[in-house]
Formats: structure tokens, C-alpha cells, sequence
């Protein structure tokens, strides 16, 4: 089972490293890569209030609420989009890593783990951005979009005063998004058990053998599917069984009695714009302003628990033990101080990375 879990926690780190970026190039994608998941998100989360309203029996609201997150993420991801809440249980494992191979006591090696350090914190700032920008206009254009064509509002103002109060810091928020980290940790688990699954069980080559799929498609095209099937289980499972994961939990909560439900930073700030569209566009300011507090507090929990999480588990598979966290730290605020920029933007020029390592 140990080996096992190192297995898993390493296919979870090759997978973060790409979520980091090193160069402007790479910040640049990861907008782009951010803004188009905000998109879809945008619309799933419509899509996700008008299943609520059906008011389905039980079985089959979770059903429909877990395909609509379960499918909708897996079409992000196989577009190449990002969902900013993904990676930190990605990018832990690639910080844990990194840290079971350098000496601490070693500025250089020191130096380079805090880059590594500012390069997750402006990946993160990136894809969050990204989400959250789009999102939310998206939300609003296809709600006011749809209430024209249609003639009638598309949210209700029961629905919309429903949508701003599971944003409230004060409700429970902040424990159904600690729940949604949970979930995205587990995600990331899940990914790395299916890259490693699949490579163990040579699920490409496997499928390029089969008679019947060499016939439908050819010996070249099937071998290029079985490739890519190897390539992409983790991150088709993993982002499926996400979205099962927060979709039934609502459901679960409602079945035992248990105020259980989950709160996603992106589909937060979608739920705003569709709040403000059931409210016409006139929501005082300070509702508003205390609603994207909550947003902000939900993002805070979904990444600071599913970073948490997957930073010990990827230690403790390794066995790593790592004992120079004020080192670090400090090193970390000597960067802040000299260069803050660069926790959020990329480095300008060539030379300016070259001092930074």
C-alpha cells in the first residue's frame, strides 16, 4: 500500500508540474486556459439551477446534478482548460517532491524551492483570476441574454436571495467549502491512481490490440486512441468522479439530516451574476461587496485545505520528514520583500529568472 500511495503521489506531481508557470508564455496559457473553463463553468451553473428547479426525487437530482459537474469537467479538462481549484492537490505533490530532494541547509537549493514557491503562487493567482473574470460576466450575459429572448426572468428573486445567501461568510460557507477541498484532494488521489493504473496495466497497447476497434478504425487510429485513453485516464477520472463527488453531497446532506453541501469558488462567482440578474441589476453595493467576500473566503477554504491535504499525504508516502519550515518561510518573506511582483506576475525578461534561478 505504500508503494502504492508513492506511485500515486508521483503521477499526481508529473501532473502538477504543469500546472506551474515558469515563463510569461506559460502565464499567458494559463489565462487563456482559465478563462475558457470560466466560460463553461458559467453556463454549467445555470444549467445546474434549472435541475434544481425540476425538483426530481432525490436519486435523480443527485444523478443530474453529479453528470452536469462530472461531464462538465471533463469536457474542460480534455479542451485544456483549468479549473484553478484543481491544482493545488496537483501542485503539492510536485512542492513535496521537491522537497524530499534538496538540503535546506543549501541557499541554492533554498532559493530554487522558493521559486518554485512563487511560480505556484502566480499559477494559482492566474487560474483563479481567470475563473472568476469570466465567470461572472458570462453568468450575467447569458442571464439577462436568455430573460430577453424568453421574455420573462430566468431567476427568480426567491432563487437569487437563495443563491447570495449560501455566499454569506457567516453560514455555512466556509465548512461546505472546506467539504469541496476535501473533494478536490481526493480528486487529485484519484487521478494518480488512474495514471498509475494505467500504466501498470498497459491500457494503450491493450486496447491497440483489439480485433474488433482495429477493424472500426484502423490499426493506426486505434493505436493512437489506446495512447491517448493512457495519456488521459487520471484526468478524465479524476474530474468525473469530482463532479459526482460534489454533486451528490447536497442530496447525501438532505437523505441523513445533515447540513452537508459543497461551495466551488468559480460556481460562486457565476451564482452572483445570476444573482444580480434575478435582482434586476439592483442589488445595493454592500450586498454585493459582502457576497464576493464570501466567494473569496470560499476559495480561500477550497485551496487551503486540498493544499494542505495533499502536501501531508505526498510527505507521508515518501517519507519525508522535513524539519526547516522557518528556513523556508523566511526565505519565502525575503522574497515577497524584495520582489512581490513576482508572486503574481511572471518575471519580465530572461536575466531577471537567471537571479531568481
Amino acid at each position: 500500500s505504500r508503494l502504492l500511495a508513492v506511485r500515486v503521489t508521483e503521477n499526481a506531481a508529473r501532473s502538477g508540474e504543469h500546472y506551474i508557470c515558469e515563463t510569461s508564455a506559460d502565464y499567458r496559457h494559463m489565462w487563456r486556459s482559465a478563462a475558457g473553463a470560466g466560460v463553461l463553468i458559467g453556463v454549467m451553473a445555470l444549467i445546474k439551477i434549472f435541475a434544481a428547479g425540476l425538483h426530481a426525487p432525490l436519486f435523480v437530482e443527485a444523478l443530474m446534478f453529479s453528470l452536469i459537474y462530472g461531464l462538465g469537467f471533463v469536457l474542460i479538462y480534455l479542451l485544456g482548460m483549468t479549473v484553478a481549484t484543481k491544482q493545488p492537490a496537483m501542485t503539492a505533490q510536485t512542492l513535496a517532491s521537491l522537497l524530499g530532494d534538496i538540503k535546506p541547509t543549501r541557499a541554492q537549493d533554498l532559493e530554487r524551492l522558493v521559486d518554485v514557491t512563487t511560480a505556484v503562487s502566480r499559477s494559482q493567482f492566474a487560474a483563479i483570476a481567470g475563473n472568476v473574470m469570466v465567470a461572472l460576466p458570462v453568468a450575467i450575459a447569458v442571464g439577462l441574454g436568455l430573460s430577453q429572448l424568453t421574455g420573462a426572468p430566468v431567476i427568480e428573486v426567491d432563487k437569487a436571495a437563495h443563491l447570495l445567501g449560501d455566499l454569506d461568510p457567516l453560514s455555512w460557507a466556509i465548512p461546505h467549502a472546506a467539504i469541496a477541498g476535501f473533494y478536490l484532494y481526493l480528486s487529485g488521489l484519484i487521478s494518480g491512481y488512474f495514471d498509475n493504473e494505467a500504466a501498470y496495466g498497459k491500457i494503450g497497447p491493450r486496447i491497440a490490440r483489439l480485433r474488433w476497434l482495429n477493424r472500426l478504425l484502423g490499426s493506426e487510429r486505434t493505436a493512437r486512441l489506446g495512447q491517448l485513453i493512457q495519456d488521459r485516464l487520471g484526468g478524465i477520472m479524476g474530474n468525473f468522479l469530482f463532479g459526482c463527488m460534489l454533486g451528490s453531497t447536497g442530496v447525501i446532506g438532505v437523505i441523513l439530516g445533515l447540513p452537508l453541501d459543497i461551495r466551488h469558488i468559480a460556481f460562486s462567482a457565476a451564482n452572483i451574476g445570476y444573482a444580480l440578474v434575478g435582482f434586476q441589476m439592483e442589488l445595493p453595493l454592500q450586498t454585493i461587496a459582502w457576497a464576493v467576500l464570501g466567494v473569496a473566503a470560499i476559495g480561500l477554504t477550497n485551496l487551503a485545505v486540498s493544499f494542505t491535504l495533499a502536501l501531508r499525504t505526498a510527505l507521508d508516502a515518501r517519507r519525508i520528514r522535513f524539519e526547516h519550515w522557518s528556513p523556508l518561510l523566511r526565505a519565502i518573506g525575503r522574497r515577497l520583500r524584495s520582489a512581490p511582483r513576482s508572486f503574481i506576475l511572471p518575471p519580465r525578461t530572461t536575466t531577471q529568472v537567471n537571479e531568481h534561478g
